[in-house]
């Protein structure tokens, strides 16, 4: 009898729908789990890694952090299923990453005598665009310059006009203008809008990314989304496809609806979005109407929200309305808001496919912190969950019973204790009851533009 025999079994991932990349449905998937027999009886394997954590992100790199797991030799790093790599410590930087992409990453432990674990909990990031810039626009400028760094365009419309696949258009300064772009990029090379490396420049007017300007990325940017006109349209409108809203500011200073993606009056569908590390607040008038929404998809596909700050809005912080289909919504700290998110339909749709999961939604001022409407004679959404979320100090409370279009469960009702919410300032202390959320994601918990 061989000392070692190798046992191969399968058991289901709970966190399996983050595990996918974008686009991916929402089936269940296995995770493998190996038990090494030693000496007659089995050797448990050890646990799965806790609290992995973005600990940087770049253009093309990954830092991860998790805690040691007794008993591991090493650690397999996993991105979206895949063997990434394999370290002995507890902390990898990870290179050679594609630019703008997505991903969600795992961590199993191995133990002396080989025995793996299962994934931990998955952790969602997407890379950042790299530091180039090929045409430039600054507040000084002048659109009779050629867009070099010496002699930058006046305004963003200027450089839209010249700009194509593979071009950055890095902004310098404050602009009051309407942007709208009419074409995009390609999956490789997408179209980028971005401030300068180091800055932070402000836009303020109607961004309005149109059905035909797919594979956009906008990165880094104070986004006031005010009509100028002093109309209500949100800002920015999504409908292209695979566009990439990173690491951004956006308000309205409580005006209307901040973003809003895709149509269902015909001006487009919108297909894999990716919204990760933006701080989204005080979008619409206080004390709302129930129309004035931080977020709202209304009708897209296979939508990524995650490792967002989504606070202090006039109604939802999200809405998933009337037909948002296989969205992924994690790893935000959604606080503040009229209502945290919504599940809901209208006008013979039903928003469905939409997972919820390990998100800080807490202080809803109005209504539940999640919750659901259907109205009668409307389909009911199907495959809604809400899971492994903290919550708290809804004025209706934290989610609204009986379930009705979606099904809820590990949620934790605790309080936060944000450092000072007051200021955004969404740093948990020692004593929040959400902290294992607060720490474990890429999340800009500390604003840098008060309001």
């Amino acid at each position: 009898m061989r000392r070692f025999a190798l046992i191969i079994f399968c058991v289901w991932c709970t966190a399996a729908l983050l595990g996918t990349a974008v686009g991916t449905n929402h089936a269940a998937r296995a995770d493998n789990v190996r038990t090494v027999a030693v000496g007659g009886g089995r050797a448990a394997p050890p646990a799965a890694p806790s609290s992995v954590r973005v600990t940087g992100v770049g253009a093309s790199w990954v830092s991860l952090r998790w805690r040691p797991v007794p008993g591991a030799r090493s650690y397999q790093v996993l991105r979206n299923g895949t063997l990434a790599a394999t370290t002995r410590q507890h902390h990898l930087r990870i290179g050679g990453l594609p630019h703008a992409t997505y991903a969600t990453w795992r961590v199993r432990s191995i133990s002396g005598s080989g025995a793996l674990s299962s994934r931990s909990l998955p952790t969602p990031v997407t890379t950042r665009v790299p530091t180039r810039c090929t045409l430039h626009v600054a507040a000084s400028g002048s659109n009779t310059h050629d867009g070099t760094a010496e002699h930058p365009l006046r305004t963003i419309a200027a450089a839209l006009a010249r700009a194509g696949a593979g071009d950055a258009i890095c902004l310098s300064g404050a602009f009051t203008e309407d942007v709208t772009m009419h074409a995009g990029g390609t999956r490789r090379l997408p179209l980028v809008l971005r401030s300068e490396p180091g800055t932070m420049a402000t836009v303020r007017g109607r961004m309005w990314i149109a059905d035909d300007a797919d594979d956009v990325v906008v990165q880094g940017l104070r986004i006031n989304g005010r009509n100028l006109d002093g109309g209500e349209l949100p800002s920015p409108t999504i409908e292209g496809d695979r566009v990439r809203l990173i690491a951004n500011d956006i308000t309205n200073n409580r005006h209307h609806i901040c973003v809003i993606v895709g149509s269902i009056r015909g001006y487009g569908i919108a297909r894999d979005l990716v919204m990760d590390g933006n701080r989204i607040h005080d979008c619409g008038r206080r004390p709302g109407n129930n129309h004035q929404h931080g977020v709202y998809i209304e009708q897209a596909y296979n939508t990524r929200i995650v490792n967002n700050v989504i606070a202090a809005n006039a109604d939802r912080g999200i809405q998933l309305y009337p037909s948002a289909q296989d969205s992924v919504i994690a790893r935000n700290v959604i606080v503040g808001n009229g209502e945290g998110l919504i599940f809901s339909g209208a006008e013979g749709y039903a928003s469905s496919g939409n997972r919820v999961t390990h998100n800080v939604v807490t202080h809803s001022r109005t209504r539940f912190n999640i919750e659901y409407w259907w109205p009668d004679g409307n389909p009911i959404g199907t495959g809604n969950i809400a899971d492994n979320n903290c919550v708290w100090g809804g004025a209706w409370g934290n989610l609204a019973l009986p379930e009705v279009g979606y099904s809820q469960r590990n949620n934790v009702t605790a309080d936060p204790v944000y450092r000072n919410r007051s200021t955004g300032d969404f740093r948990p202390t020692s004593h929040s009851g959400c902290r294992h959320l607060l720490l474990g994601t890429a999340l800009p918990l500390l604003t840098v533009n008060p309001s």
